[in-house]
């Protein structure tokens, strides 16, 4: 069973001297981790288009500036807003997750009600739910898929209590906080009463080894005394409390096969993000921070993304140049704990024990330095894709099918708003002869005639205002409207649905006949979410 943790894995790029278990893991996933981001480039160019035309940033070939005029008609923001309010309230229609573990059997009732009742517990109260949720949704509709990790998480625990007795009353406290695991630190102890009562108790009932020899009597009073004078101790109790926590995994940093569609069946998939040293002792307790601030893999954050050099977008803010890593040799003079790193955290399948069978390898590194590497059962990632693709893993983003709307609409914005700043703005012609045409339109002087010959009714031309037939454009704005509706799902006024079919006993066939097409859509949409 492959269980390592905190490994210097030098040369990891090169399979040369690779002996060890770890060794070989790391290795092949650093070059497994290479060869996908290729496979995966594409996504995340389309992605980052999507987020610019969300963010109605100007794009280039897109909807940048045209004669001036910079206007972008949101098409992209609304649906992807709407779609992501749809599934979160869908999923949560009382601001909390909510749903049922099945069970195998009759004899499995008890656990699965148990199961469903502690994994509910730990999604609504130990995480913000409603904000999880939502952002993975928002992920998914923006970039193909949201991914989430629930991983366990050390949370430390520090209490001071005051307590008071004897001194085996003392020491059972500290027994019953070793048993939570807490470790109880004494910081005071001081006398404040005697209990003579039962002092005096003690002294009268003798030991039985007792009774067949002679005793010192003042010696067993001071030692009744002594365990019956009651303590008030001070105690400072530390440990740590083991919750789980759901993480979401950012669509530009995530890695895997794009030909598997189940996360529960890929070969190899991970993601990378960028994080502090600190951090990363934080998030790992156990890592040696000398020995992996010379060992991680510093560089700008996201270097490894694919086009991370030009991504300059706000919603990248994290792995674009606003927080650059720094190299070893570039901040000598910096806190080299507050450098950013890049920790790999990958999961891929590898005959470890040399049996003939493939098992589940879980690995986290960063540069030559291998966090930990285990076996594990299960990939903790959930993935939710409201638009998939037939045997395709990344799917097909409402963002990306709403941007080529978003074009079209800007566009004939654009053209519009041109007509009629040029319709409504006077135009006339000078014959330059007599008339200085520069000096009338700065208005810098008062006086214009440049020669006594000049003549108001012949050399001054007034054109006529540019007319044109603006239905065309008003229609071809409602058609787009209405394609838009049909693509997000939104539901129109005629999408109602009609009470008679929802009687009991009326059939779900029924039921979807009484409900529009961009009902269904909505539901198709949020059942494919509800999978995830």
């Amino acid at each position: 069973m492959l269980n390592k943790q905190n490994i210097i894995v030098i040369g990891i790029e090169s399979a040369d001297g690779h002996n060890s278990v770890v060794a070989k893991v790391a290795h092949e996933a650093y070059v497994r981790m290479t060869d996908y981001l290729r496979l995966t480039q594409s996504k995340n160019s389309i992605n980052r288009m999507s987020d610019y035309h969300f963010l109605n940033i100007p794009v280039s070939n897109s909807t940048e500036p045209i004669r001036g005029i910079d206007y972008i008609h949101p098409v992209v923001t609304p649906g992807v807003d709407y779609a992501t309010a749809v599934i979160t309230k869908c999923l949560m229609p009382n601001g909390k997750i909510n749903f049922e573990f099945e069970r195998f059997n009759e004899a499995d009732s008890a656990a699965s009600l148990q199961a469903t009742g502690m994994v509910k517990y730990m999604l609504n109260s130990k995480n913000d739910s409603y904000q999880f949720v939502r952002d993975w949704a928002q992920d998914a509709l923006l970039h193909k898929n949201g991914i989430v990790m629930v991983s366990p998480v050390r949370e430390p625990i520090t209490q001071y209590k005051e307590v008071e007795g004897t001194r085996d009353q003392l020491r059972s406290f500290e027994i019953m906080a070793g048993d939570k695991g807490l470790k109880a630190k004494r910081q005071q102890m001081r006398k404040i009463d005697v209990n003579l009562e039962a002092a005096m108790q003690e002294v009268m009932q003798p030991d039985e080894q007792e009774e067949d020899q002679e005793v010192d009597q003042g010696a067993e009073i001071a030692e009744a005394l002594n365990n019956n004078t009651i303590y008030r101790a001070k105690y400072k109790l530390t440990g740590y409390s083991t919750t789980i926590r759901v993480k979401h995994v950012a669509q530009h940093y995530w890695v895997c096969n794009p030909t598997i569609t189940r996360i529960a069946d890929q070969d190899f998939c991970g993601f990378y993000e960028p994080m502090t040293i600190h951090e990363a002792k934080t998030q790992y307790p156990a890592i040696d921070m000398q020995l992996f601030a010379e060992h991680a893999a510093y560089g700008p954050a996201g270097a490894y993304q694919a086009g991370a050099v030009e991504n300059d977008l706000a919603i990248h803010a994290r792995d674009s140049t606003p927080v650059p890593g720094q190299g070893a040799v570039a901040s000598q003079g910096a806190d080299k704990f507050s450098r950013v790193v890049m920790v790999s955290t990958i999961w891929q399948r590898k005959d470890i024990d040399n049996d003939g069978e493939e098992e589940l390898v879980e690995i986290c590194y960063s540069g030559s330095y291998v966090i930990y590497a285990k076996e594990v059962d299960f990939i903790p990632l959930g993935n939710m894709c409201p638009k998939p693709l037939v045997n395709n893993f990344f799917g097909y983003s409402m963002a990306e099918r709403l941007v080529p709307m978003q074009e079209y609409a800007t566009s004939i914005n654009r053209a519009e708003i041109s007509f009629a700043m040029q319709a409504s703005t006077p135009r006339i012609g000078v014959n330059p002869e007599f008339v200085d045409a520069e000096e009338m339109q700065r208005g810098v002087s008062a006086l214009f005639i440049l020669d006594r010959k000049f003549d108001q009714t012949k050399h001054v031309y007034e054109f006529q205002p540019m007319q044109g037939n603006l239905s065309y454009v008003q229609s071809a704005m409602q058609r787009f409207e209405s394609d838009r509706m049909n693509i997000v799902g939104m539901t129109s006024p005629n999408d109602t649905l009609n009470p008679e079919v929802m009687k009991d006993g009326n059939s779900g066939y029924k039921l979807q006949l009484a409900m529009g097409p961009n009902q269904l859509i909505q539901d198709e949409m949020v059942k494919n979410c509800a999978i995830g």
